[in-house]
């Protein structure tokens, strides 16, 4: 019991020492950071005329559709019966025998 206490603990201090070492590489990595290269202002020249630009005009937005109505959910219209159901199965079912029997 007392050897297996003495192999946990060394192995425990182990894998402290071999973390620790691990950390210090990734510490001595620098990391390289690139300078965001700036636009130089433009400088107009004198003999061109600054020109104001008149405030683009846009119609209001329609945030609300008055005249929209909401959708109606309609049930599916079920037109086939118990009894063509069965007769469409059993057409299928015969269609598909004679097509096995065909190969």
């Amino acid at each position: 019991m007392l050897r297996v206490c003495q192999l946990v603990t060394s192995a425990a201090f182990a894998a402290g020492i071999l973390c620790l070492l691990g950390c210090e590489e990734a510490a001595k990595k620098s990391v390289v950071h690139a300078a965001v290269p700036t636009a130089a202002p433009t400088q107009t020249s004198a003999s061109e005329p600054v020109v104001a630009q008149a405030p683009l005009r846009l119609p209001p937005l329609p945030l609300t559709r008055p005249k929209s109505r909401p959708f109606l959910l309609l049930p599916p219209s079920i037109t086939a019966t118990k009894q063509d159901l069965i007769a469409k199965v059993e057409q299928k079912f015969a269609s598909g025998e004679q097509n096995y029997k065909a190969g």
